[in-house]
């Protein structure tokens, strides 16, 4: 019984995200867009959150479901990429590096 309570109490989620730079970062600081959006901090398709990983801050979403193909992960990554777009058009998105990671959450 025990044992069951402690899996239900752990959830395993795959991130996906940029990670913030000194330069994204005086953008989404001058992005009405992102400050808006980082205010109402909805469960919307357009929300990205900051994630603290590795000593490092991210900014994208996590990912709803436990099995995700590669093209899922693709369409995801392109739409963090049109997300980003909108709070920060003048950034260069080539220069920010998308990453993937496996985080472990415990209620």
């Amino acid at each position: 019984m025990v044992q069951a309570a402690k899996k239900n109490r752990v959830t395993v989620k795959l991130f996906v995200g940029f990670e913030l730079t000194s330069k994204s970062r005086i953008h989404l600081s001058q992005s009405n867009e992102w400050k808006q959006a980082s205010i109402i901090q909805g469960h919307s398709s357009k929300t990205l959150i900051e994630c603290p990983y590795q000593e490092k801050t991210y900014l994208g979403r996590y990912l709803d479901s436990n099995i995700l193909t590669i093209q899922e992960l693709k369409n995801q990554a392109k739409l963090i990429s049109k997300i980003m777009e909108t709070y920060c058009p003048a950034l260069d998105l080539e220069i920010l590096s998308l990453h993937f990671f496996p985080l472990v959450l415990v209620a």
